[in-house]
């Protein structure tokens, strides 16, 4: 995957903490399962066994403030998944929600690789160095772009 692992790893524990919390039961499954796609783009799947998100909702889920139905408040007021689909969305990847293999919800996520770059665009990773270089930190996800020194 391309860029900085931070959003990446964010995104993971996130949709396993939202498997976990949401699941109905005291136990469940989750699965994690990844490789590389057709088009070249790295493909991280997390599956649950839960109450699964049905077709009409997969959108509204990850709408700021939207959660589904009673009982599901966990206190962040539906602002997980919003955020994870805008740190999937600045990372130049892809995320959708489908049925799992195993009862509940899949998160189906997309992220560039090498071989999914088209040769004319900017890489992130360079953009990532080149922040990296001008602020001093290797983590340049909490940097203003509009703030300046």
């Amino acid at each position: 995957i391309i860029g900085n692992s931070s959003p990446v790893m964010r995104v993971m524990v996130n949709l396993i903490d939202n498997a976990i919390k949401h699941h109905p039961g005291p136990t469940g499954k989750i699965i994690v399962r990844g490789g590389l796609a057709e088009d070249g783009t790295a493909q991280v799947i997390i599956e649950d066994d839960g109450a699964g998100v049905a077709e009409e909702h997969r959108e509204r889920v990850f709408r700021m403030f939207e959660t589904l139905g009673k009982g599901r408040n966990s206190g962040k007021g539906g602002m997980g998944l919003a955020m994870v689909r805008k740190l999937v969305l600045s990372c130049g990847g892809t995320i959708r929600l489908e049925d799992a293999s195993i009862g509940g919800v899949a998160a189906v996520t997309h992220w560039p690789t090498d071989a999914s770059r088209p040769k004319n665009k900017k890489s992130p990773e360079l953009t990532h160095r080149l922040l990296e270089a001008i602020t001093g930190s290797p983590d340049s996800t909490g940097v203003d772009p509009n703030q300046s020194n």
